[in-house]
């Protein structure tokens, strides 16, 4: 089940976009050991990057929804209200000496 290079280039996965995933990965998962705070907050503000992105999506396609529309409007704005509120988390978090150290 090994894939050629001219397999993966027709199934739209480049060598190069795998090694620089592989690559970032790796480093992410050497930062987790050498500075867990740095990696906490970088996973958190991919996962914010993500949330506001699948708002912004969710809300310009709210018209083209037809019937499903005010479904796709709610779950674009909870997943907007999700990344703000972790946002605020990431930003008072306790070690980040962020000026908030007596918020949770």
């Amino acid at each position: 089940m090994y894939l050629s290079t001219n397999e993966l280039k027709t199934a739209g996965i480049r060598p190069l976009n795998l090694i620089l995933w592989s690559a970032f990965l790796t480093g992410m998962i050497l930062l987790s050991f050498q500075n867990y705070l740095l990696f906490h907050s970088l996973a958190e503000l991919f996962s914010i990057i993500i949330a506001y992105m699948m708002f912004a999506i969710a809300i310009n396609t709210g018209r083209f929804a037809g019937a499903n529309s005010a479904f796709l409007t709610f779950l674009g704005l909870s997943y907007g209200i999700v990344g703000g509120f972790d946002l605020l988390h990431t930003l008072a978090y306790r070690l980040t000496g962020s000026g908030c150290e007596e918020l949770p």
